[in-house]
């Protein structure tokens, strides 16, 4: 139980005592109909009933009559958002109930409709904050203070209770009630989804509460794969018992799902919380959940890791514009900005001086090259954590301190590297396909430079990247310079993570395979090449990567993709011209 005072309950108790005690074996239960998440606070709320030794039967809002005794599940349903427990207490009062009992809600608006609740009525809720704002309607009914029936949930028991459950009557009633279908749906989409050991797990809400700029992913909104109006308790339990399997193997829960992050505290993982859209989360974490050390909140306490982020630009003005907008719009104080500035006139400087009240810029000049741009910048830093943003990346919000968080729990990780999409949604290149520590082999597919975020410890042992790599480096190895930097990382014993949920937002470049896109590519298929000789892999690894591009082109060929299987041939040739080339010293 994660409450910290189990007196806590006790009013509660009490008052589901007396009810039983008045009209014994007739309590009425409204479920909250809804989400997984409301699936915990029945699982939660059956077992507080157990605990109070009483029984009630399932009802929905119109099986009320006159002279019932009903009680109505808790969560956030007493807002104007929502209209199901608002109904609850309307039918209530046109019936004539005897008594009615609204479990701890986040109450939030319905300021007439509390007026003409009397004495029959008690309602409780889960937040000071709303516990303030019903005694200022001037309600009659009884208000009362308790936690999320979530919180009540012993993970020990419930796992317990659903290993007993089974056997066809049990899925005939799911089967009845038209959940069957939905369940093992449910049970199919976490299975995909589970995150790595060890790894991390994001949830952003893609609903109406969401308060992002760019919402969550409705793919990967976990709570949100299954909806029911849990008529019976072993759906609830069922579906209760998944969602806190799913989250017992992610070592680090980053969301703004309330009960995203009260499954993932029940089983022991980290929680780095955001609010949702009416401020029901931070409400609740001041009332109960900020005296554990494993839950916190964004932007509670002043976060130490200061970001140093070094930024190479030629050529490009409206880009830079959309970079800076988008770290002004980062909710993470401690960042500075070193623009190493290889233009040959001053067009940055009305959008540097446009930007400086916001954070710290820092602008630098330096001879052309990608990598010369950023050991400039490097020499520079006075940051914690090292950053290199492309000149036409950006930022979703929230990123910086999702990744402060993710260095922050794990005192162990050195490095931490992400994927991208474009405005569109759309990638390019082969991204891993789970999140996992990077070795030598996996660092290819694991990592882009603008999305590599280092402590600066690894830096410094690191050393300068190489300068003879990359854009702009006046050799014919136009790129392979982050790849270069991060085995340089490993092979200092950096401990560094790819993170499928750290997604980043680039261009994509290569929508077409024309001869811009092959030249381009040319280029940085030699500096992989030239990487792969200078790393020292085994001598079987280069002639299996060209085999593997040499059956993409053929495959492509054979397709009737001719432009896509030229683009391929030109990478081998390309990558075996770098390989060739890699042990020998720059021109």
């Amino acid at each position: 139980m994660l409450v910290k005072d189990p007196r806590a309950w006790q009013p509660l108790r009490a008052v589901l005592e007396a009810l039983e005690a008045d009209a014994p074996g007739t309590l009425k239960y409204v479920p909250n109909q809804g989400n997984a998440g409301d699936a915990l606070i029945a699982a939660g709320t059956w077992q507080f009933f157990e605990d109070c030794r009483i029984a009630p039967t399932f009802a929905s809002t119109r099986d009320i009559v006159a002279g019932d005794t009903a009680i109505y599940s808790g969560g956030g349903n007493l807002v104007p958002e929502y209209d199901n427990c608002r109904d609850f207490l309307v039918r209530c009062l046109q019936v004539g109930v005897a008594r009615a009992l609204v479990l701890p809600h986040s109450i939030r608006g319905h300021q007439d409709l509390l007026r003409r609740l009397d004495a029959r009525f008690t309602l409780v809720c889960r937040d000071l904050e709303s516990l303030a704002r019903v005694k200022a309607t001037g309600t009659r009914a009884e208000v009362m203070f308790a936690p999320d029936m979530a919180l009540y949930i012993d993970p020990q028991r419930l796992f317990a209770q659903c290993d007993r459950y089974g056997g066809l009557r049990m899925w005939a009633r799911f089967a009845r009630h038209g959940q069957l279908h939905t369940y093992f749906g449910w049970r199919m989409a976490l299975r995909r989804l589970r995150p790595a050991l060890g790894g991390a797990l994001c949830v952003i809400r893609a609903d109406a509460e969401a308060t992002f700029a760019e919402p969550g992913d409705p793919r990967r909104d976990v709570p949100g794969f299954y909806g029911s109006q849990y008529r019976f308790r072993e759906e609830s339990d069922l579906v209760s018992r998944d969602l806190l399997a799913f989250v017992k193997s992610a070592y680090f829960v980053w969301t703004n799902r309330l009960h995203i992050g009260l499954a993932a505290a029940l089983m022991g993982c980290n929680v780095r919380y955001l609010d949702n859209a009416y401020g029901k989360i931070r409400a609740l974490y001041d009332a109960w959940l900020s005296h554990l050390p494993s839950v916190r909140f964004e932007g509670e306490r002043q976060r130490t890791p200061k970001f140093s982020l070094v930024m190479g630009t030629l050529g490009r003005t409206e880009e830079i514009g959309r970079f800076l907008e988008s770290l002004k719009r980062q909710d993470y104080p401690a960042v500075e900005l070193v623009i190493v500035d290889q233009n040959p006139d001053d067009r940055l400087l009305p959008l540097i001086e446009a930007y400086r009240p916001y954070f710290p810029i820092e602008r630098v000049v330096s001879r052309k090259g990608l990598s010369r741009a950023r050991n400039a910048g490097l020499r520079r830093i006075t940051g914690d954590l090292v950053a290199f943003p492309d000149d036409d990346c950006w930022y979703p919000d929230g990123l910086l301190s999702y990744v402060a968080s993710r260095f922050e729990l794990d005192a162990g990780l050195d490095g931490l590297t992400g994927r991208f999409v474009d405005e569109n949604g759309r990638t390019e290149g082969r991204w891993l396909g789970r999140s996992q520590v990077l070795n030598r082999y996996t660092v290819w597919r694991g990592a882009i430079s603008f999305s590599i975020f280092l402590r600066r410890g690894l830096v410094e042992r690191i050393g300068p990247f190489d300068e003879s790599l990359g854009v702009g480096a006046g050799t014919a190895w136009g790129a392979g310079e982050e790849t270069d930097y991060l085995l340089r990382g490993l092979q200092a014993d950096g401990r560094i993570i790819f993170d499928r949920e750290l997604v980043l937002r680039h261009p994509v470049k290569t929508s077409t395979f024309d001869e811009a896109a092959r030249e381009r590519q040319g280029r940085y298929e030699s500096g992989f090449g030239r990487v792969i000789r200078r790393a020292g892999f085994p001598a079987w690894y280069f002639p299996w990567v060209c085999v593997r591009t040499l059956i993409g082109s053929l495959v492509a060929l054979f397709a009737g993709r001719p432009a896509q299987a030229r683009f391929k041939w030109h990478s081998l040739q390309s990558r075996i011209r770098g390989w060739r080339a890699g042990a020998d010293p720059v021109a």
